[in-house]
């Protein structure tokens, strides 16, 4: 599937994507299946975009939110399915992220769930809001 972005980002394709790549699957492999997840992209300034990627997993303790960009750590595991992590992804999401000028970080959700949100520069704008819903299966 192929999505056409709303904003234009001054940012290095590859990166951004490795990104995504790693906030993704960590939000679907520890969601249920059937359980939903979003994407969503708005301005976080004139010349700022915000990617927020919500789901409806299980949810990060609060007490962990602060250590989950750290190196190495993993909060709890359950069997998913995935192969066993390496603890680095949301550590190279933030280094990957900071290196763009942009900030990154995880709000815990009302009653389950996670968002993570990162901001990049932005090079165009083409409309102020932007959501995308997916299934788990």
């Amino acid at each position: 599937m192929r999505l056409e972005a709303d904003f234009l980002l001054n940012v290095d394709p590859e990166i951004v994507k490795r990104v995504m790549v790693n906030i993704v699957t960590n939000a679907i492999k520890f969601s249920d299946p059937g359980g939903h997840m979003n994407l969503l992209a708005e301005t976080a300034g004139p010349s700022v975009a915000k990617i927020i990627i919500e789901d409806e997993g299980k949810g990060i303790p609060a007490e962990h939110l602060p250590f989950v960009f750290d190196k190495y750590f993993q909060g709890s595991s359950r069997r998913t399915g995935y192969e066993v992590s390496t603890g680095i992804g949301l550590t190279f999401c933030k280094m990957a992220v900071n290196a763009h000028g942009g900030e990154i970080g995880a709000i815990a959700g009302k009653d389950r769930g996670t968002s993570f949100w990162f901001t990049l520069p932005l090079y165009g704008i083409q409309n102020k809001t932007s959501k995308i819903k997916f299934v788990l299966s």
